[in-house]
Protein backbone atom coordinates (compact mmCIF):
# COMPACT_ATOMS: atom_id res chain seq x y z
CA UNK A 1 0.00 0.00 0.00
CA UNK A 2 1.62 3.24 -0.98
CA UNK A 3 2.76 5.64 1.68
CA UNK A 4 -0.02 8.23 2.02
CA UNK A 5 0.28 11.75 3.29
CA UNK A 6 -1.90 12.45 6.32
CA UNK A 7 -5.14 13.97 5.10
CA UNK A 8 -4.73 17.15 7.15
CA UNK A 9 -1.92 18.16 4.75
CA UNK A 10 -2.65 18.94 1.12
CA UNK A 11 -0.92 17.36 -1.85
CA UNK A 12 1.09 14.18 -1.94
CA UNK A 13 4.42 13.44 -0.32
CA UNK A 14 5.90 13.15 -3.81
CA UNK A 15 4.67 16.67 -4.64
CA UNK A 16 6.10 18.08 -1.41
CA UNK A 17 9.55 16.52 -1.80
CA UNK A 18 9.65 17.22 -5.55
CA UNK A 19 9.22 20.89 -4.72
CA UNK A 20 12.05 20.67 -2.18
CA UNK A 21 14.19 18.83 -4.77
CA UNK A 22 13.67 21.62 -7.29
CA UNK A 23 15.03 24.24 -4.87
CA UNK A 24 17.92 26.39 -6.07
CA UNK A 25 19.55 25.74 -2.69
CA UNK A 26 21.91 22.79 -3.24
CA UNK A 27 21.42 21.32 0.24
CA UNK A 28 17.62 21.52 0.06
CA UNK A 29 17.69 20.01 -3.42
CA UNK A 30 19.75 17.04 -2.15
CA UNK A 31 17.35 16.62 0.78
CA UNK A 32 14.33 16.60 -1.53
CA UNK A 33 15.92 14.03 -3.83
CA UNK A 34 16.92 11.71 -0.99
CA UNK A 35 13.46 11.97 0.59
CA UNK A 36 11.87 11.09 -2.76
CA UNK A 37 14.03 7.96 -2.71
CA UNK A 38 12.77 7.16 0.80
CA UNK A 39 9.11 7.67 -0.17
CA UNK A 40 9.63 5.43 -3.21
CA UNK A 41 11.38 2.81 -1.05
CA UNK A 42 8.49 2.70 1.43
CA UNK A 43 5.97 2.51 -1.45
CA UNK A 44 7.79 -0.48 -2.97
CA UNK A 45 8.41 -2.25 0.33
CA UNK A 46 4.89 -2.28 1.77
CA UNK A 47 2.07 -3.71 -0.31
CA UNK A 48 -0.49 -4.37 2.44
CA UNK A 49 0.75 -2.33 5.41
CA UNK A 50 -0.82 1.09 5.88
CA UNK A 51 1.75 3.81 6.48
CA UNK A 52 0.89 7.49 6.72
CA UNK A 53 3.35 10.35 6.54
CA UNK A 54 3.28 13.87 7.88
CA UNK A 55 5.87 16.43 6.87
CA UNK A 56 7.35 18.80 9.40
CA UNK A 57 9.79 21.04 7.58
CA UNK A 58 11.66 18.40 5.55
CA UNK A 59 11.26 15.66 8.20
CA UNK A 60 8.86 12.79 7.57
CA UNK A 61 6.91 11.42 10.53
CA UNK A 62 5.39 7.97 10.08
CA UNK A 63 2.04 6.97 11.57
CA UNK A 64 0.03 3.76 11.46
CA UNK A 65 -3.21 5.69 10.99
CA UNK A 66 -4.36 8.80 9.14
CA UNK A 67 -4.51 10.98 12.23
CA UNK A 68 -1.81 13.59 12.78
CA UNK A 69 -2.97 13.93 16.39
CA UNK A 70 -2.15 10.27 17.14
CA UNK A 71 1.29 9.08 18.19
CA UNK A 72 3.92 9.11 15.49
CA UNK A 73 6.30 6.19 15.71
CA UNK A 74 9.19 7.05 13.40
CA UNK A 75 10.73 10.28 12.17
CA UNK A 76 12.97 10.25 9.13
CA UNK A 77 15.36 13.20 9.19
CA UNK A 78 17.10 14.14 5.98
CA UNK A 79 20.69 15.26 6.45
CA UNK A 80 21.65 16.49 3.00
CA UNK A 81 24.91 14.59 3.51
CA UNK A 82 23.92 11.52 1.48
CA UNK A 83 22.90 9.69 4.63
CA UNK A 84 19.51 8.34 5.68
CA UNK A 85 18.65 8.90 9.35
CA UNK A 86 15.71 7.91 11.50
CA UNK A 87 14.63 7.62 15.08
CA UNK A 88 11.78 5.71 16.63
CA UNK A 89 9.97 5.88 19.92
CA UNK A 90 10.69 3.02 22.28
CA UNK A 91 7.65 1.32 23.75
CA UNK A 92 6.78 2.23 27.34
CA UNK A 93 7.79 -1.28 28.43
CA UNK A 94 11.28 -1.00 26.94
CA UNK A 95 12.06 2.65 27.76
CA UNK A 96 14.89 3.16 30.27
CA UNK A 97 13.30 6.59 30.88
CA UNK A 98 10.18 8.41 29.70
CA UNK A 99 10.14 9.39 26.01
CA UNK A 100 13.29 7.45 25.06
CA UNK A 101 14.21 7.13 21.37
CA UNK A 102 16.52 4.98 19.28
CA UNK A 103 18.45 6.70 16.49
CA UNK A 104 20.14 5.15 13.50
CA UNK A 105 21.45 5.97 10.09
CA UNK A 106 23.21 4.61 7.04
CA UNK A 107 24.50 5.75 3.66
CA UNK A 108 22.90 2.74 1.96
CA UNK A 109 19.28 2.98 0.84
CA UNK A 110 18.99 -0.84 0.97
CA UNK A 111 20.22 -0.89 4.59
CA UNK A 112 17.86 1.99 5.36
CA UNK A 113 14.98 -0.23 4.29
CA UNK A 114 16.05 -2.67 7.03
CA UNK A 115 16.24 0.16 9.58
CA UNK A 116 12.70 1.24 8.70
CA UNK A 117 11.38 -2.32 9.05
CA UNK A 118 13.17 -2.82 12.38
CA UNK A 119 11.93 0.55 13.68
CA UNK A 120 8.35 -0.32 12.68
CA UNK A 121 8.62 -3.64 14.54
CA UNK A 122 10.35 -2.25 17.63
CA UNK A 123 8.01 0.74 17.98
CA UNK A 124 5.06 -1.67 17.84
CA UNK A 125 3.11 0.88 15.80
CA UNK A 126 2.27 -1.72 13.16
CA UNK A 127 2.09 -4.78 15.45
CA UNK A 128 -0.82 -6.33 13.51
CA UNK A 129 0.92 -6.27 10.11
CA UNK A 130 1.73 -9.79 8.93
CA UNK A 131 3.60 -8.34 5.97
CA UNK A 132 5.88 -6.41 8.34
CA UNK A 133 6.51 -9.51 10.45
CA UNK A 134 7.51 -11.44 7.32
CA UNK A 135 9.87 -8.68 6.17
CA UNK A 136 11.43 -8.58 9.65
CA UNK A 137 12.01 -12.35 9.61
CA UNK A 138 13.79 -12.01 6.25
CA UNK A 139 16.16 -9.45 7.76
CA UNK A 140 16.99 -11.83 10.63
CA UNK A 141 17.63 -14.71 8.21
CA UNK A 142 19.93 -12.60 6.04
CA UNK A 143 22.13 -11.47 8.94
Amino acid sequence: MPLKRCSNQSGSLEDFYSEVASSSNTTLSKIGKSMLEVVNLIDKTFVDTKVFGLTSHENLLLFSEDNWMSDWYIVITPSGLEEYDLEYKMTKESQPWENAFVKGGTKSLEKFKDLIIIAMIESKGWHESEELKTLHKQIKINR
